[in-house]
């Protein structure tokens, strides 16, 4: 079965926001940069909430786009990945939908790459990164219609993630692969990449709303994923807000978002923004 547990943790020139999301479907997000997005939402969080138990829930990650999931589990005592497991994506929740899945894969092999070309691994490691940090920013100006943020200090915060979660709004619920429309969620698809083409089709329209697939998904756990549990995570989102009676509620940030496009004095924007701006002090 298919996992999403990395969508539980489950993103200048004046500001000039065109409707990013209207109805024109050139407007629309290419799953591509959705995918670069969703990657850099678990480099930067993965918080355990321990059944609901705010004293004991902690942020794995290191807020930080450090490519920390590629090439490290920070589940496990931030052990280093073999080579193998960084060339499927490292952190099994970077394969858990193909978009994803494709964007964390192409890095990873391009690690193993210049390591077997002879390129040294922490030469490798800030090549890919750069890569990484390139395809990025190109993402953020396509998304937000707006420069990528210059780095601040500062450590991430629980609000910013909740906002940087409003990406679940354009989740697509199906994809077309070969010519079919196919479940995001559907379990064959684990593992397998898009092409180039595949990649630039475009997302759900952001309104406000999650895709029906989103809203009752079975998440597995390893190591055999015989156990599973139903999740609306749409719910799981607005319930991380309240747990940690954060001041921006879930249902306030997606109320920004009914009119189809980020503004640049949407809340939701601005931690977003900041979010990112963090991010980038290795």
């Amino acid at each position: 079965m298919v996992t999403i547990l990395a969508l539980l943790t489950l993103f200048t020139i004046p500001f000039a926001f065109d409707n990013a999301f209207a109805l024109d479907s050139k407007k629309f997000i290419a799953v591509e940069d959705l995918g670069i997005l969703q990657l850099a939402a678990h480099d930067l969080f993965n918080v355990d909430r321990c059944g609901g138990d705010i004293s004991c829930s902690k942020d794995f990650e290191n807020g930080k786009l450090d490519l920390s999931t590629l090439f490290v589990d920070t589940t496990n005592n931030n052990k280093k990945f073999n080579l193998e497991t960084i060339a499927i994506g490292g952190e099994p929740r970077n394969r858990e939908n193909i978009m994803l899945f494709t964007v964390a894969s192409e890095l990873g092999s391009t690690y193993v790459k210049l390591l077997g070309d002879g390129v040294k691994k922490n030469d490798a490691k800030q090549i890919v990164t750069k890569m990484y940090h390139d395809r990025l920013a190109n993402t953020y100006q396509n998304t937000f219609k707006e420069p990528f943020p210059d780095p601040i200090s500062g450590k991430a915060t629980l609000q910013e993630n909740l906002a940087l979660r409003t990406i679940h709004d354009f989740l697509p619920g199906k994809i077309k692969i070969d010519g079919q429309k196919i479940s995001t969620l559907d379990p064959i698809l684990i593992g397998k990449t898009l092409d180039e083409k595949e990649l630039q089709q475009k997302s759900s329209k952001l309104d406000g709303k999650f895709d029906d697939e989103f809203l009752e998904i079975d998440i597995c756990f390893p190591p055999d994923f015989t156990i599973c549990i139903d999740v609306n995570l749409l719910e799981a989102d607005r319930t991380f807000g309240e747990q940690f009676k954060l001041e921006l509620s879930f249902d306030d940030c997606l109320e920004e978002l009914k009119d189809g496009k980020y503004d640049e004095n949407d809340l939701v924007m601005t931690h977003i923004r900041n979010l990112m701006a963090k991010g980038q002090n290795l």
